[in-house]
Order: structure tokens, then sequence, then C-alpha cells
């Protein structure tokens, strides 16, 4: 029994040494982990399974990318914001929002790094989703160019720790297969 304790004091100094503490905001992400709340699942079956889940993710980003290019074309969203007039000035505005929505993914992709030493990958995952859920509102709601703009901005940050996080839980040898077929889901979503 003593040398069960000894080992458990070891393996608790051991994970101070390597895991930084979670910063203050953490408590704020909803989600906390709860035993109540995990699948019954270990082994390669709870790998697939968040396999399927992060495929999801990706699947979604195709999705909106094909909405979004059937949106800018669209009478009524044009005649919304304004841009319904073909003038040099309205296609400089769609394009600019298509050019918004990939600096996010730049930025995104950029700050992603540290935001998931920080507080982990679920949490930042999780932190992504429910991002996600206020752009999505954002975006139903705009009613003018510069509503619009800012609601995009933001992107990438699902689309940078997905892949990232199921490269790091795949098998070393279809590590490659998992990254493959995510991208190839994004391409399908986008089909939808």
């Amino acid at each position: 029994m003593e040398k069960q304790s000894v080992n458990n004091t070891d393996r608790a100094n051991h994970e101070q040494s390597i895991f930084r503490p979670e910063p203050e905001f953490t408590r704020y992400i909803p989600g906390r982990f709860s035993p109540s709340r995990c699948m019954k699942l270990q082994g390669k079956s709870m790998t697939y399974a968040i396999f399927l889940f992060a495929g999801c993710a990706i699947l979604f980003f195709g999705y909106d990318t094909a909405v979004m290019s059937q949106v800018n074309n669209n009478a009524d969203y044009m005649q919304r914001m304004g841009v319904a007039r073909c003038s040099d000035r309205d296609a400089a505005a769609i394009s600019g929002l298509v050019s918004l929505w990939f600096g996010g993914f730049a930025i995104g992709a950029l700050l992603i790094g540290y935001v998931a030493d920080s507080i982990g990958r679920l949490k930042t995952i999780l932190l992504g989703c429910h991002w996600g859920i206020l752009g999505a509102a954002l975006l139903a709601s705009a009613t003018n160019i510069t509503w619009f703009a800012f609601a995009r901005v933001g992107c990438g940050h699902l689309n940078t720790m997905v892949p990232v996080w199921t490269s790091e839980l795949a098998d070393p040898h279809s590590r490659g297969a998992f990254v493959a077929v995510q991208f190839t889901l994004a391409m399908v979503g986008s089909k939808i």
C-alpha cells in the first residue's frame, strides 16, 4: 500500500512539472468534465467515435463554404447589404467579405496553438463551437455590410484545431489517412 502511495505522489509531481495550470478564464467555458456525460467507450471504438465527431466539424466547414458562396450571389442578400447595383464598389465589398473570412482563418490559425496549449484541446474545440454558434447568430441577423463583416471575422478556430487534435489521437500508421478523410469531408460538405 505504501508503494502505491509513493507512485501516486511521483505521478502527481511529474504531472505538475509537465502541465501548466489552466488560465482563470477557463472556468467560464461551459462543458466541464462530468463522468455522467462521458461515452462508455474505450480504445479504438472511442478513437473512432472522436474521429466521427471531428469529421462532422470539418463537414460543416465545407457546408458553410458552399452556403456562403451561394449567399454572396443571392439577389435578396445583395439588396439587403446594399451591393446590388453591380458597381465596382459593390464588387469590392463582396470580395472584401470573402477576404475577411479567409483573414479570420489566418488569425484563428495563428492564435489557436497558444490557446490550445493553455487550456487544452477539448476546451479549445468547445470554445470554437460556442464561437461558431455566436458567429452564426450574428450572420443570420446581419442587416448591413458592416455587421456582416464583423460576424465573418473569427473563423479558423475549429478548422485548425480539429485536424491537429485528431492527428494527435490517431495511431501513427493511420494518421495520414484520418487527416485525408477529414479534408475529403470538407469537400463533401461543400457539395451537399
